[in-house]
This record gives structure tokens, sequence and C-alpha cells, in this order.
């Protein structure tokens, strides 16, 4: 977790985590530096820094092995895109190693593979794992323990109340673009999540001085509570999706990232959450703007819409992968 790999990472270990704990096992987290354990702590996880380069996992293997015999871990559960070929062969031999996978452009020496994407059976997962344990589709997306249980949506004649997402960073710039081009006098509040390594804060925090309406949100922990108050909200691709689902709250996408594009482009061929584009090369901004004006976001679209969001998303699906996980 850092200014280049988004916080969902770290979040959806720590829902699995607290479903682990909830059916009695004990998680520890290990990673290749400390920027993640304060957040780990402040949730009542161990964390174990190996001191070595997150984008050169090979590097860890030799420390991470120590710790596995340490600490008698029984499964090692992985979530990181830089992973390769050899760092599994030489780990297998030490634990039940199980995989978050979302992209499968290589095959690796696993014993598991988690794949909760929409897009799974696209991937081929089970043709190239047919010895793993799969564990795939919606149903195991593993949301915090505030997501697992949902109240049905109640969904607004009219859109007063917009939450813009960014996830931790905001590389771009987006946020302070956007709020800048919206009609502010059509909505009561425009609530803006900064997450931790937001950069744009002071500028923000001037234009939002100049408008009553507009509310900043710093790296919140009741992050549900403003989804759920929320008759639309923007956001980046990610596991936040399968959030908003959950609370089943109208959407509008976007993406920055590679490993965001499958995401996005299949809740909006599955006409359940609009794609604004891709901030690194499309107008997003003007794609969000027509977006909130056309016939997804008119009052009976987002009222199907909310309903086929959350029978798609139950928000229980770290509480399957526990079991999968501990039996």
């Amino acid at each position: 977790m850092n200014n280049i790999v988004a916080t969902g990472h770290i979040v959806r270990c720590m829902s699995i985590a607290g479903a682990v704990s909830h059916f009695g096992g004990e998680a520890v987290f290990i990673g290749a530096d400390s920027q993640a354990a304060e957040m780990v702590s402040s949730y009542g996880y161990r964390h174990i820094c190996l001191n070595t380069k997150w984008d050169d996992m090979e590097s860890e293997t030799k420390s991470l092995i120590k710790y596995i015999r340490k600490e008698k871990i029984t499964t090692l559960l992985i979530d990181s895109y830089m992973v390769t070929k050899y760092y599994f062969d030489v780990l297998k031999d030490y634990t039940e190693l199980l995989y978050i996978e979302d992209i499968a452009d290589e095959v690796y020496a696993v014993d598991g593979i988690i794949c909760y994407a929409g897009y799974y059976r696209e991937l081929g997962l089970s043709s190239k794992y047919d010895e793993s344990k799969l564990i795939l589709g919606p149903q195991y997306t593993p949301l915090r323990r505030e997501f697992w249980d949902n109240e049905k949506k109640e969904v607004n004649q009219n859109i007063k109340n917009l939450l813009i997402l960014s996830g931790g960073t905001d590389p771009y710039g987006f946020i302070l673009e956007l709020v800048k081009s919206i009609d502010l006098s059509k909505y009561i509040n425009v609530k803006v999540v900064c997450g931790r390594y937001y950069k744009d804060m002071k500028a923000l925090e001037s234009f939002s001085a100049m408008h009553d309406n507009i509310i900043i949100i710093e790296h919140t922990s009741q992050i549900k509570k403003y989804m759920t108050e929320a008759d639309v909200v923007i956001s980046a691709g990610g596991t936040t999706l399968y959030e908003l689902c959950a609370c089943g709250t109208p959407a509008i996408s976007y993406s920055m990232a590679d490993n965001q594009l499958l995401n996005v482009e299949h809740f909006c061929e599955e006409e359940l959450i609009p794609y604004a584009g891709d901030l690194r090369r499309d107008d997003v901004v003007s794609n969000v703007l027509t977006l909130l004006e056309s016939q997804y976001m008119q009052y009976e679209s987002r009222k199907n819409i909310s309903l086929n969001m959350q029978q798609l998303i139950d928000g229980r699906g770290a509480k399957r992968i526990a079991r999968k996980i501990i039996g």
C-alpha cells in the first residue's frame, strides 16, 4: 500500500482476516515495508515488516520463509501484481498458497485461486488451475464487516447528494477538476472522500471554502455510511464498486490503471454501473457530467439498478472465503 498501489488491496485482505477471526482463526499481515502497518494495527492485527522492495517480491522469499516457519503459517494468502512464477515455486514447499487473481496472464504453482470478478469465466481459471482449490465468482467478493449485512436501498426521486471517491490516491487531479466542473447548485451535498495519499488537499480546501455544500472527508472509516446516504457515487474501479453494489447505491465509474479496466467494463456491460472512461486518455469529467443527466440516472432506472446491484453482491463473500480457508 503506497502512492502507487491502491489501498483496496490491503482493505480486501483485512476483510478476509476479519472473517477468519470471526470463525476462530488467526491472521497476521506480512508486508515488504511498513506503509500499511498503522492501518493494519488499527484494526487489531499484527504486522510483520520484511524491509524489502514491494516491487521486487523475489528478493523477499528468504525472509518470508523464515516467518512462515516461525509463525507456523498454515496458509499464505498473497495479494500483489508483483508476483512471479519463481516466487511461488520457491514458497510452494513451505505452506499452502492462495492467490487473489483478476488478470490471469500467468499460471502459478498455487494451491488455490480467489477471483471474485464478475468476468472470472473469461479468464479460463477452471482449466488453468484444474487441480487447485477454486474460489470463484461475485459471491466471494471480500467486503469489510460493515458490509456483511445490508438493508434495501431507499432510492430518492431526485439526485441531491453526490459522493466522489478516488481510492487512496488521485494521481491525475480528477477530484479537484470534477468538483470545479459540477453545477453545484443542483445538489444539497457534494461529499468528497480523499485517500491518505491525496496530494491536492490545499487546493481542494480553498475551493470548498467558497461553497457550503462541498464537504471534504479524509480517509474515513465510515465509508459505508457515506455510500448509503448518497444518491449517486462517482468512483474509481476496484473493490469499491462491489461495496456500492452491496449498499445498492447507483454509481458512475472511471479507471486510472490497467488492472481496473476489466472490472469497470464488466459492470458497464451488465448495465449496473456506467463507465466514464480512463483518466489517462479520456475526458472523464465531461463524461461524468453527461452521465449524471443520462437515462441511467433517471429515477426508475436508478431503482432497478439498485435492486440488481444488491442481488449480485450480498456482502458476505469474506465469510465464504474464510470457510474455504479454515474449514
